[in-house]
């Protein structure tokens, strides 16, 4: 692991690398199945991290791994926070720091993203960890840029009822019918956070004459679920996203938005750092993914300095 803000009080430790989960035999694991109870995480330059491990996953699996020095465990790890994972990237605990994890210039060929690499998108592909040499910091974390995208953790949770209560404040009145059905007086300047990305048409949402709202399916997952928020809201806070379901039907091309209440109290997740099949303005965060989406997403776990 790395250490951050050594000379600090607040300093902590981080992976080197984006994690690979294994086994109790230490073996990979395929992360698409689920992730065994008793696996563990490793970070080693030289193999492909783990994808496709939900945010719930990575939390649970940085909770079971130790941090050792000189073969001793002296605490366990937990999912990288927002800050932590930025303080690693910009080398400074708190405000200031560098403006990308390898310097203050942008140089895109540095990481493993599409602008740096140049490959069209069908030649795109995971790189092994370290692979591309120059994407390190000073401290020697890697991979901060591109690559994959990681889970943070930014220690929210979600809240209906104070969702439905800051809406109400900016002046939009939306609520759930006797049957979760969600009306709206108007779409005033909502936004669809569709956490299986595929799913919804980006753009569709419209308000019927009963004020419910509909968006267009593209049909390639039943039912998926996400988020309702603001345009003019940056997401910082849990109560900017209100969980919904998209009720779809076959063969009908509109899905009904329904309130998703299984999503009450469930962690706010947030994925951050860019992709090697995404480019964006570094570090590029997003909070549009439910606890249990499954996809191109890995992560980094974090620990107190070792004193």
């Amino acid at each position: 692991m790395a250490a951050i803000g050594v000379d600090g009080e607040h300093g902590y430790c981080i992976d080197r690398y984006e994690v690979i989960v294994v086994d109790e035999a230490g073996a990979p694991v395929v992360a698409t199945g689920g992730v065994p109870a008793q696996s563990r995480t490793v970070a080693t330059a030289g193999s492909l991290p783990s994808s496709g491990v939900t945010f719930r996953e990575a939390r649970d699996v940085c909770d079971r791994t130790a941090a050792v020095v000189d073969g001793d465990t002296y605490a366990k790890k937990h999912l990288a926070t927002r800050e932590e994972w930025l303080d690693a990237a910009d080398g400074t605990v708190g405000a200031g720091g560098r403006a990308y994890p390898y310097g203050d210039a942008l140089v895109p060929e540095t990481c493993n993203t599409p602008e740096g690499t140049g490959r069209p998108a069908d030649a795109r592909k995971l790189a092994a960890s370290g692979a591309f040499a120059a994407c390190v910091t000073p401290e020697g974390v890697h991979d901060l840029a591109g690559n994959l995208f990681e889970w943070v953790d930014p220690k929210l949770e979600v809240s209906v009822e104070a969702a439905f209560a800051r809406f109400r404040r900016l002046g939009l009145d939306i609520r759930p019918d006797a049957d979760d059905v969600l009306r709206a007086s108007s779409l005033a300047d909502l936004r669809v956070l569709d956490s299986e990305a595929t799913a919804m048409e980006r753009g569709t949402l419209r308000r019927a004459d009963d004020s419910s709202l509909w968006m267009r399916w593209q049909g390639s997952l039943p039912s998926p679920v996400g988020y309702l928020a603001l345009r003019s809201e940056d997401l910082a806070e849990a109560d900017t996203l209100l969980p919904v379901r998209f009720e779809t039907t076959p063969g009908q091309p509109e899905a009904r938005l329904v309130l998703e209440r299984s999503l009450d109290g469930a962690p706010v997740t947030e994925k951050i750092g860019g992709a090697y099949y995404q480019d964006g303005p570094w570090p590029n965060p997003k909070r549009n993914h439910t606890p249990d989406f499954r996809g191109s997403i890995g992560f980094r776990c974090a620990a107190p300095l070792a004193r």
